[in-house]
């Protein structure tokens, strides 16, 4: 069996840490267990939440600056000669990575093969991000071949959402700076997002609220699912 302890947040008149009472309860392995697991996914939904909450508008903006433009034939040509080159280079880079992985597999040494196999991930992940760019790319330039059939309110509307999603990001860092980093004896300095659906709620907008909050809430997981691609 295993303990942990959890505080109600009850306060009273007696000298305590101001964090109120403290309950011990006896666990099973399979709880605690659950209880380390949760541990684990509040750990990774911060990296890959905090991540998300810049890539995801960035890169809708990104979209739109990368956008296909008009070009004249001989600049098409380029591009294509170009994207030729970079695509040449990625494939002897792949078949470098094959070698690399082989040698990787004879390497002798827990600590030699491990530094073999990071450093190869590395260099993979690198490759993957190229690939992927280079694909972008090849679709920009078929899309500026047949520029007329672009339709530019696509992107127009992705900028205008990448700055609407910046906004929602921006407000939900000062959430979690005002409500839960900074504290005043243990208290939020300010209750923010809190205070929005609080007041829906009081002026008989409750259904406002509950999308608010919804609203809110799935563009975070969004940020999540977000930071971890990238």
């Amino acid at each position: 069996f295993f303990f942990f302890q959890a505080e109600d947040g009850i306060r009273d008149a007696q000298e305590s840490r101001g964090l109120g009472d403290v309950y011990k309860r006896q666990v099973s392995f399979i709880v605690y267990c659950m209880a380390v697991m949760s541990l684990c996914g509040w750990f990774l939904f911060v990296i890959f939440g905090g991540v998300g909450l810049t890539a995801l508008p960035m890169d809708l903006i990104h979209e739109y600056r990368s956008r296909p433009i008009p070009r004249n034939p001989k600049e098409l040509a380029d591009k294509q000669i170009n994207l030729r080159k970079k695509c040449t280079e990625l494939m002897d880079l792949g078949k470098q990575i094959e070698i690399e992985k082989d040698n990787a597999k004879v390497e002798s040494g827990w600590w030699s093969k491990r530094k073999a196999n990071s450093n190869l991930n590395s260099k993979v992940n690198k490759f993957k991000a190229e690939v992927f760019k280079l694909e972008r790319e090849t679709a920009i330039l078929a899309l500026e071949k047949n520029i007329s059939d672009v339709n530019p309110l696509i992107f127009i509307g992705k900028l205008l959402l990448g700055i609407i999603l910046t906004v929602v990001s921006i407000v939900w860092l000062l959430h979690i700076l005002l409500f839960i980093l900074i504290r005043k004896d243990g208290v939020p300095i300010h209750l923010f997002l809190n205070n929005l659906f609080i007041g829906l709620e009081e002026a008989n907008l409750g259904f406002a609220a509950t999308v608010a909050f919804a609203g809110f809430a799935l563009y975070l997981l969004w940020c999540i699912q977000k930071g971890n691609i990238k």
